[in-house]
């Protein structure tokens, strides 16, 4: 061991062994602690590091997908509203009222259909997949 270290019994014969011991830690040849070496604490974290930075991807596009799902959600409130109008609309006396409801509803529901075709799919949607049995 002491080879390894190179520390010499003849050269350390002092009367104060705290100096040089201290004067031996100095030395770029002697042993130093793993711990502080960068590369070798760094290793243990680079599976972890690569986890990481899978699952931020992953995290980024749950994220997307959860905003094109609530924009889905706005769309089938919007069609609901449309169904509502048209389902009121046989309940007025004038046509003039019958005519503007109606209207309106078809208004909404051409706008809430060109909004949802300029929405991005869900990730790994497929549509042949509801024609597999």
């Amino acid at each position: 061991m002491a080879a390894k270290i190179d520390w010499n019994t003849a050269d350390n014969s002092s009367s104060d062994p705290q100096a040089t011991i201290l004067a031996w830690l100095e030395k770029e040849n002697s042993m130093s602690s793993p711990f502080f070496d960068e590369n070798y604490v760094n290793s243990y974290f680079t599976k972890a590091n690569e986890l990481l930075a899978q699952s931020q991807e992953v995290l980024e596009q749950g994220q997307k997908d959860n905003s094109n799902g609530d924009a889905f959600g706005l769309v089938t409130v919007i069609y609901s509203v449309v169904l509502f109008l048209l389902g009121i609309a046989g309940s007025f006396n004038h046509k003039a009222n019958k005519y503007a409801v109606v209207i309106i509803a078809l208004v909404a529901f051409v706008i809430a259909t060109i909004y949802m075709f300029t929405l991005p799919m869900p990730t790994g949607f497929n549509i042949a997949s509801f024609f597999k049995g």
